[in-house]
């Protein structure tokens, strides 16, 4: 989900400043009975699904002048 602005100076109509803001978010699944490793008495990966899942927020400014 992502949003922005625009704002526009009325003293000064050629200057402007954009504000953008960002959601996102990344999900990972490993499924370690796909996994072959070279020892398999190596307690390291489980053969379960694993998932975890990060959300990621952004946000930026942006400053023009129109001549």
């Amino acid at each position: 989900m992502f949003y922005s602005y625009q704002l526009q100076f009325h003293r000064y109509r050629k200057h402007g400043l954009s504000i953008g803001l960002g959601l996102s978010g990344s999900q990972f699944q490993l499924d370690g009975s796909k996994i072959k490793v070279e020892n398999p008495n190596d307690n390291l990966l489980s053969d379960a699904m694993q998932s975890r899942f990060f959300p990621n927020a952004t946000a930026g400014l942006f400053y023009y002048y129109r001549r």
